[in-house]
């Protein structure tokens, strides 16, 4: 490591994180407001928006690992409001931020100087899923923050020594796996990261090794309340076992860029710069290499091990918190060019495959999963009546309910009467909305003149009941409705009803 990680930060390197946390969040928050609210977003907005008597007893009974961060949101909320979802994203984009900034910080630590440690920073900014994940009311971008701030508390910790260091340490930590009960990955990174350095004093090291376990112990002891929580609620992550997660495209490119002809070329950049930094004769090159190599792999691997082993839990969010090692790598292996001019032209050709991955996580159509529910939502704002009845689907997990349209977008969709509601999700003591079954819910139709039907489309869900849609069409024709108006979006089908002249219920 160079003599410079061993100073304290001056003015130069504050200003430098400073201002590339800046740029991270302005990048960030560009068109943030744009994408539809997806499914997880709906857990999250639904949760927050929970009275804390509510919000208690829902966390003891599902979703626990996000507790603190619904916490979190359910105060962002009281103080930005649910009107904008621009605003609500923003303290994505501020995580996205302040996770940027630390990152040139870390830069610093592995001896890297200011242009390149800004350059790592904003890299960072710049991949697919940090670029997503800025637009995006989950706790995503809040986990890669702490993993950042966790790693560079470790190097001067490791560097510096000193109590206080460790226990700042320990502090991170434990506020990380509150935030993200997978931030427990970090601890076999630092373990490796400790063993690729080179200690001259024997002492030295046996008391390093002590302070680095009793601080990553002090760690788990803090957020082992959350652990535990976290695995009598396992359940929660049985679907991944029949998503088919374990591909070559959700292990390296989903992760952190998004599309194959980008995460090929930042891979072969990457591979080429590990190649080069792993033979150096520096020792300070070597360990910045296979530390973050190590930060980049560790995680994913360990979890792709304990799917194929025992329960299926790999997923490419959950190893966000790897992303400020990709960005450090793909930047080391742009450094490893020696003319300018290669350099240039490799960073041009990354920015031109990038910009095309970052326009499609900025369409009005969500990239997750195709949610259209702020097109759907404006579509009701358009045609919908006051009075108006409504059947959403209920042959869909609650979570894909076309329902959470009313919820997330409440000032778009007018007062209709949705006779298919048995519960309130503030009332319900899971996370959603508890559906009428359908008999219940035809027996509630009255004398309604208008009916609008809000299903997902059959092709879109699996291992759903099939033909929805032709079983409710069928009940409401059978009691004198016709179709009037059909309008099909990328995930849900709106059909509006209305009473034929002769028509009678039955």
């Amino acid at each position: 490591m160079g003599h410079g990680t061993l100073l304290r930060p001056n003015g130069g390197w504050a200003y430098a994180s400073l201002m590339t946390g800046i740029a991270a969040l302005t990048f960030g928050t560009i068109e943030a407001g744009k994408p539809s609210y997806w499914t997880d977003e709906a857990a999250t907005i639904l949760s927050a928006t929970r009275s804390w008597g509510s919000l208690w007893p829902m966390l003891l009974h599902v979703d626990a690992v996000h507790g603190v961060y619904y916490m979190l949101v359910h105060i962002w909320i009281s103080l930005v409001g649910m009107g904008s979802p621009a605003m609500l994203r923003l303290s994505s984009g501020l995580a996205v931020g302040a996770a940027a900034a630390v990152t040139v910080l870390i830069a610093r630590e592995l001896g890297w100087t200011i242009p390149w440690a800004i350059a790592g920073g904003l890299a960072l900014a710049g991949l697919p899923r940090m670029f997503l994940a800025a637009a995006n009311v989950r706790s995503e971008a809040l986990s890669v923050a702490c993993s950042t701030l966790i790693v560079v508390l470790w190097l001067r910790a490791e560097h510096l020594g000193g109590r206080r260091r460790w226990l700042f340490h320990a502090l991170a930590l434990g506020i990380g796996i509150w935030i993200f009960a997978f931030t427990v990955l970090l601890l076999p990174v630092e373990i490796l990261g400790r063993t690729l350095q080179r200690h001259d004093r024997p002492a030295s090291s046996r008391s390093g090794w002590r302070n680095l376990f009793l601080s990553q112990g002090l760690g788990v002891l803090l957020g082992l309340p959350l652990l535990l929580l976290a695995y009598l609620e396992r359940g929660q992550i049985a679907f991944l076992s029949s998503r088919g997660e374990l591909t070559a495209h959700t292990l390296f490119t989903t992760p952190w860029f998004g599309a194959v002809p980008l995460s090929m070329l930042a891979w072969a950049v990457i591979l080429w710069g590990i190649f080069r930094t792993a033979r150096s004769k520096d020792i300070g090159e070597r360990f910045q290499t296979l530390m973050l190599s190590s930060w980049l792999v560790v995680p994913g691997t360990v979890l792709v091990l304990f799917s194929i082993l025992s329960t299926p839990m790999y997923t490419a969010r959950y190893i966000a918190l790897s992303s400020p090692a990709a960005a450090l790598l793909l930047v080391s292996g742009i450094r490893t060019f020696r003319t300018t001019r290669t350099r240039v032209l490799l960073s041009v050709l990354l920015v031109v495959f990038l910009l095309p991955v970052l326009a499609l996580e900025r369409t009005a159509i969500s990239v997750h999963s195709r949610a259209d529910w702020s097109s759907v939502a404006s579509f009701f704002q358009r045609q919908a009546r006051p009075g108006d009845t409504v059947i959403y689907d209920i042959w869909v997990r609650p979570s894909w309910s076309p329902r959470n349209v009313s919820r997330l977008y409440p000032e778009l969709v007018p007062n209709i009467r949705d006779i298919g509601l048995r519960r309130s999700w503030h009332c319900a003591p899971g996370l959603w909305d508890e559906p009428r079954t359908l008999p219940e819910t035809v027996r509630r139709i009255g004398s309604a003149q208008r009916i609008w039907t809000v299903v997902v489309n059959e092709q879109k869900i699996h291992g759903r009941n099939q033909h929805s849609e032709a079983r409710l069409a069928e009940v409401l024709r059978r009691r004198g409705y016709r179709i009037s108006e059909r309008r099909q979006f990328p995930l849900d089908t709106i059909v509006l009803w209305t009473r034929t002249s002769d028509g009678m219920t039955r």
